[in-house]
């Protein structure tokens, strides 16, 4: 009975990640299709559209962690570095719970992008600098290649956990 739960638990999770990938896609084909406009003037609205896609890229990443950290061993503890500490446990292999969700190139690739996220978060009054956001864009582009690859690992893990687990409840 506990197996089903789990099953059941573990094929949530899935469906879960694969809601946060789509909104994950979406805001990478943004940065993706502005990159083929650019370079952006200063001021251009191009900007904000850009940074707004950058924001949500790495909220839907952070929103699949948070799943898989609540799933397996619970959220770090909120603290000036939790969003930071929840990026690098995802490269963690954590013994008889779950494989890394991340390779580490992977959590390195993200880091400029988590650090785009905290100033578009607390710039309230700074207008964008259209180089260094073109360079973010880029980021992205480069961490989503790596996260989509690293996802479809962790999501072939969980999958066959689940068919493991029918399996054991079979015999």
């Amino acid at each position: 009975m506990a197996d089903g739960r789990a099953e059941a638990a573990l094929n949530v999770l899935v469906q879960e990640i694969r809601a946060d990938r789509e909104a994950l896609d979406r805001h990478a084909a943004v940065t993706r299709d502005a990159l083929r406009g650019g370079p952006w003037p200063e001021g251009s609205p191009t900007l904000a559209v850009v940074a707004v896609a950058v924001h949500h890229f790495y909220g839907a990443a952070e929103s699949i962690f948070e799943r898989v950290a609540r799933a397996f061993e619970g959220t770090p503890a909120k603290s000036d570095r939790w969003h930071q500490d929840l990026l690098e446990r995802m490269s963690l292999a954590i013994d008889d719970m779950r494989p890394a969700v991340l390779r580490r190139e992977t959590a390195r690739a993200l880091g400029p992008v988590l650090g785009f996220r905290h100033f578009f978060r607390h710039a309230y009054a700074v207008s964008f600098d259209p180089r260094r956001l073109e360079l973010t864009a880029e980021d992205v582009r480069r961490a989503h290649e790596l996260v989509s690859v690293d996802l479809d690992a962790f999501e072939g893990a969980l999958l066959s956990a689940c068919a493991s687990k029918s399996g054991s409840a079979a015999t």
